[in-house]
């Protein structure tokens, strides 16, 4: 309703919109974008080379712990 050039909320570029409103975040289509790419870059990339075989210790405890539990 906001990303079309006719779009009812598009205050950029229709002047006749219902709610003149303009649209900072993305929205939607943002949030697709990102999470399709971010699925097909995991399918590209694969697993880890030595998940389920070696211990991976996180590389940073203060990172790794939640805010709530650091002391």
């Amino acid at each position: 309703m906001a990303s079309g050039a006719t779009g009812l909320m598009n205050g950029v570029w229709n002047p006749k919109a219902a709610i003149p409103a303009i649209d900072f975040a993305g929205g939607m289509v943002v949030e697709m974008a990102c999470g399709w790419s971010t699925l097909v870059l995991c399918l590209i990339l694969g697993k880890r080379r030595a998940y389920g075989r070696e211990p991976m210790m996180p590389h940073s405890m203060v990172a790794s712990v939640p805010e709530q539990w650091r002391v």
